[in-house]
């Protein structure tokens, strides 16, 4: 986390030396605990239309076992936070295959993001990453099988486009209009 003033730097650096469509989406990830409060309001400032958060979980064992620890009321308030700064297009990442999750709990965090009215969800299936702790410990663990993850994303498709998140790449849903611009 690099703080709303070096990022204001930053951003301000890259415009006075690039040219940048008025149209253009621009994006910032964040994550929960960013101080997304102060953080937002400066990002808009910047210019930034876009706001992607690394949800992964609406499940709080299932956060605590990714080493989250914001908790979704937090979150929720932070969903709020950015949309009271100006920035109204909103993108939450989750993640598929968390160990000991189920459909049911998925659920939970499907519904979590339906109900944050977002308009776009990034659905990406955890890898474990060489030199992680997880990676490192991964015995520890009750990840789903293959069979299950798979079962996971199926789900995670239908309950999208039944909530009208149209799926427009592989791990990307969003209500029409608001794709990822690339």
């Amino acid at each position: 986390f690099i703080g709303p003033e070096l990022l204001s730097e930053i951003i301000s650096s890259v415009k006075e030396n690039f040219t940048i469509n008025d149209n253009a989406e621009f994006t910032a990830e964040c994550n929960p605990s960013d101080d997304i409060f102060t953080l937002a309001p400066v990002l808009y400032g910047c210019g930034v239309n876009r706001i992607s958060m690394g949800l992964q979980s609406a499940v709080v064992t299932e956060r605590r076992s990714l080493g989250r620890k914001s908790d979704i009321s937090l979150i929720r308030d932070e969903i709020k936070a950015v949309r009271d700064s100006g920035i109204e297009n909103i993108s939450l990442d989750i993640m598929l295959g968390i160990p000991g999750q189920s459909i049911c709990s998925l659920d939970e965090t499907l519904g979590f993001v339906t109900d944050m009215k977002v308009n776009h969800m990034s659905a990406y299936i955890l890898q474990l990453e060489p030199g992680t702790f997880m990676c490192k410990n991964q015995e520890r663990y009750s990840f789903p099988d293959e069979d299950l993850t798979a079962e996971l994303y199926l789900h995670t498709c239908d309950v999208s486009e039944q909530a009208g998140l149209i799926q427009y790449e592989i791990s990307n849903f969003a209500f029409p209009g608001h794709e990822s611009r690339h």
